[in-house]
């Protein structure tokens, strides 16, 4: 009996995977907003009511998508580790792999800032499909066992997280290659640049004995 339903579950597991890579090649093809879920089921070799089993809806779908486009960067960032020697670069070295993740994959780029266009998407009682900040918090997570952000207390840690995607967000909003390219700095720069402000901000604040409940500079003004 437990053996059928491995296989069950490894069955559906499978076909939510075939209709998730159908939708990413249908969406690649006509864009996140023209994309129908009978086009989908056609390209999975589904029919539309049998997509349905498995997926409610095209915002569930998207959902999906956005989740296992979560797993892949988690584990990327998660992976990604400062040179022997410079613990201190590890902030800038898992944002860059962050910031390169979407720089390398417009597809997922494009998905990220239609959820986050919703007004919901940010929204405490938004429904777990337009609810992303949770998701994007998590790939940033790893940033918080690099120096400087290692040693600050839950609270003003979960603080800092959520300005360096706010950030990070505003970098991907204005991003266009052309545009970015006749600057002579890519995006993965300017991201950088940001991280080892905020580093040198908290070594700064480290030599003169600030409180530590004091050290969230969240407030401050990165963006010059």
């Amino acid at each position: 009996m437990e053996a059928k339903i491995k296989r069950q579950v490894a069955l559906t597991e499978a076909r939510r995977a075939l209709i998730l890579a159908a939708a990413q090649s249908v969406l690649n093809r006509v864009g996140i907003e023209k994309a129908s879920m009978r086009e989908i089921a056609a390209e999975a070799g589904y029919t539309p009511g049998a997509i349905y089993g498995y997926f409610a809806g095209k915002q569930m779908l998207l959902g999906g998508l956005l989740d296992s486009m979560v797993s892949r960067l988690s584990l990327a960032v998660g992976q990604s580790s400062a040179p022997k020697g410079l613990p201190d670069q590890g902030l800038a070295v898992k944002g860059r792999v962050w910031m390169r993740y979407f720089k390398d994959n417009p597809f997922d780029r494009q998905l990220l800032l239609k959820f986050c266009s919703s007004s919901r998407a940010f929204s405490p009682d938004g429904s777990e499909e337009l609810n992303i900040r949770d998701r994007m918090m998590r790939t940033l997570e790893p940033l918080l066992l690099t120096e400087p952000l290692s040693g600050l207390e839950p609270e003003a840690a979960a603080l800092e997280l959520e300005s360096i995607l706010v950030y990070a967000l505003g970098l991907l909003l204005t991003y266009r290659e052309d545009q970015w390219r006749s600057t002579g700095q890519s995006i993965c720069d300017r991201f950088d640049l940001y991280l080892v402000r905020l580093s040198g901000t908290y070594r700064t604040l480290a030599n003169i004995d600030v409180p530590h409940s004091e050290q969230n500079v969240s407030q401050m003004d990165m963006f010059g």
